[in-house]
């Protein structure tokens, strides 16, 4: 896959709105596509994490992000959802400045994120965890329905469904985290490590579904180590080192 990764100069930062102010900007998509990441740099403390990150999303492409333990490619996927704030640049979704938008308000405008760690509540049980999932979504589709797709797609929920989410493997945590997503996935769609904590035969499963969304039209932002993890459904490639975009 060949990087493709255009550069943004100080000219554009200000015109699309830069750090200096978080009040909504609206840009044409064509412009900067569906997301756009202008010159963002995160740090915590004195530490940076994050080092002049630029690039842009298209509608419909799913952009593999890739690079070793350490690269900053967990920080990348906090910062788009609004988890962790730049100290500067800023960050578009669909021509809106969503830098420093709290994470609900990001999900609200359809982006979401599939976090490295199972997101669940540890004392809840399967089934209730999936409801609350769904109750928060935009669907049309009923929460019952929503509930029996994703033990369709994992029948092992489906056997744990009474039990208590916390008390659950770290695969089954994985595969619940997933379910709302994969079941009903956002408009914008971001995955980070999708393959830890999975056995083979499962991950087969879940990147044919993920080919699915995407073939449905979901723009995906796909974190993993390495290229050979998501070649069969990005777009294209960029690595990070040290925070940095280097190539691919």
């Amino acid at each position: 896959m060949s990087l493709k990764q255009k550069r943004f100069t100080d000219g554009d930062a200000r015109s699309y709105g830069g750090s200096e102010n978080n009040s909504v900007k609206l840009i044409s998509e064509s412009t900067i596509g569906v997301l756009s990441l202008n010159r963002i740099d995160v740090f915590y403390g004195k530490y940076q994490a994050l080092f002049d990150v630029s690039f842009k999303v298209q509608k419909g492409e799913a952009l593999a992000i890739t690079g070793l333990n350490g690269a900053g490619k967990t920080t990348l996927t906090r910062v788009i959802s609004g988890l962790v704030q730049p100290r500067s640049g800023c960050i578009y979704f669909n021509g809106e400045n969503i830098t420093g938008m709290r994470i609900e308000k990001i999900n609200s405008r359809g982006l979401d994120l599939i976090p490295d760690r199972s997101a669940v509540f540890n004392s809840l049980s399967v089934t209730e965890n999936l409801r609350i999932f769904f109750y928060k979504t935009k669907s049309n589709t009923p929460v019952e329905e929503l509930v029996q797709r994703s033990f369709d797609l994992f029948p092992r929920l489906k056997e744990r469904g009474n039990h208590v989410a916390g008390n659950l493997s770290g695969g089954e945590q994985r595969m619940l985290s997933l379910a709302k997503a994969l079941v009903d996935p956002p408009e914008f769609l971001v995955v980070d490590e999708l393959s830890m904590g999975l056995a083979p035969r499962i991950l087969d499963e879940i990147w044919k579904r993920i080919e699915e969304i995407k073939s449905s039209g979901t723009t995906m932002l796909l974190v993993e180590q390495y290229s050979r993890d998501v070649e069969k459904v990005a777009s294209r490639e960029i690595r990070l080192e040290k925070g940095q975009i280097v190539g691919s």
